[in-house]
């Protein structure tokens, strides 16, 4: 199977880049500035693998663990390491596609950074949602207006997840409450709400 893989990628090279191509050429020929932990065996392990059903698991470039997750024709995860995970969306704008990246890294919290390729892994700019701590925040009546006042000030300093639908072209956006005390969890969740947006047309489309 891994040979095969190798063949398909290797005349992938040879497609114009306006030619489809599949998850798993982009997932293999991701450059080391964008996908660092893994080098080119490792990644073809790592599918050979998942499409065999087996524990998809790789030695990383540090020596930990790295593992596909999930994987479906335009959606993959990556637990890049302990504390990191990588997602990679293909999406289609008109004639072209983007590649878009969510690298996800737990310390006090788990915040999210967003990139923007073309086809041919050349970063590029594109709009993305633009979201504050502010914008999480919701009304609630289970929450007493001292608790509200109480948290507040932590709410607007946690970390910004970013989470794609494996099945659909929808990105969640959350504040990530893994940092706040026990007693505190509850309360947040009473106050703060999801954000998703989905692609429709060339752009994210925010959904109710």
């Amino acid at each position: 199977m891994k040979r095969l893989l190798l063949l398909a990628i290797l005349l992938s090279s040879l497609m114009p880049r306006c030619m489809a191509q599949t998850l798993d050429i982009y997932f293999v020929n991701a450059p080391k500035s964008v996908l660092p932990l893994l080098d080119r065996t490792a990644r073809l392990d790592l599918m050979d693998l998942y499409a065999s059903g087996l524990p998809a698991k790789a030695e990383n470039l540090y020596g930990g663990q790295s593992e596909l997750l999930k994987k479906t024709s335009d959606y993959l995860m990556l637990k890049t390491s302990d504390a990191g995970t990588w997602q990679l969306k293909v999406l289609t704008a008109g004639h072209d596609t983007l590649l878009v990246c969510i690298q996800s890294v737990e310390a006090d919290g788990v915040s999210s950074r967003i990139s923007v390729y073309q086809n041919d892994w050349k970063m590029v700019k594109r709009d993305m949602p633009h979201l504050t701590n502010e914008k999480f925040v919701k009304n609630s009546t289970e929450v007493t207006d001292f608790d509200r006042q109480r948290l507040m000030p932590t709410l607007l300093h946690l970390p910004i997840q970013a989470t794609w639908h494996a099945d659909e072209p929808v990105i969640t956006f959350c504040l990530n409450l893994n940092s706040l005390p026990k007693e505190y969890i509850n309360l947040a969740k009473e106050l703060t709400k999801n954000i998703s947006y989905k692609w429709q047309s060339g752009k994210f489309v925010a959904q109710p």
